[in-house]
Formats: structure tokens, sequence, C-alpha cells
């Protein structure tokens, strides 16, 4: 989903300004999680399969193999507006 431009992995930023994974205080992720579905999106902390607490994507995963699909017929990159226009025509973006 990342490849499609759909999915992108965050981090905190530690005191001197560097990207961390590391919690800065206790239950982070979970309110990470919490502030991403709240504004609409899917959270990989949520999943119960493979926790990926930094993973945030606009796509349900269900639908996965059809924007692959999708992006292959329409050509890939080059045309990726397109492809987006098509997403959003068969309703399977979580956002607006």
């Amino acid at each position: 989903v990342h490849t499609l431009g759909l999915a992108v992995d965050c981090c905190f930023v530690d005191e001197r300004g560097q990207p961390t994974w590391q919690e800065h205080f206790p239950g982070a992720w979970k309110e990470f999680t919490r502030r991403v579905e709240r504004r609409g999106l899917i959270a990989g902390g949520s999943w119960t399969r493979f926790v990926d607490y930094p993973h945030v994507q606009l796509i349900e995963v269900q639908y996965q193999n059809t924007a692959w699909e999708m992006y292959k017929e329409n050509g890939g990159l080059a045309n990726i507006a397109s492809f987006w226009e098509r997403l959003e025509k068969a309703n399977v973006l979580e956002v607006d």
C-alpha cells in the first residue's frame, strides 16, 4: 500500500530532533493510534495479527488487492492522478 501512495509509517521525534520509534511516555503508540483513527484513517496499531503502530493508511485492508490491480491497469506511477480518481469513484478511500 506504501507503493501506491496510500500508506505511510510515522515516528516520534526525540529531544535532539532525531526520529525515534521509542515511546516518550507509556502508551504513546496507543494514543497515536487513537488519534489516527479519530481522523478517519486506518491505524496499524489496531491490527490484531500484526500490530504495526507506526503504520497509517487511507484504504481498508480488504481493498488493497483491488487498488493494486487498478494501479497496474492505469499504467502505474505515470498515471497516479487517474489512479486516485478511480479509487475515489470506487468509493474505497476512507477520508474525504
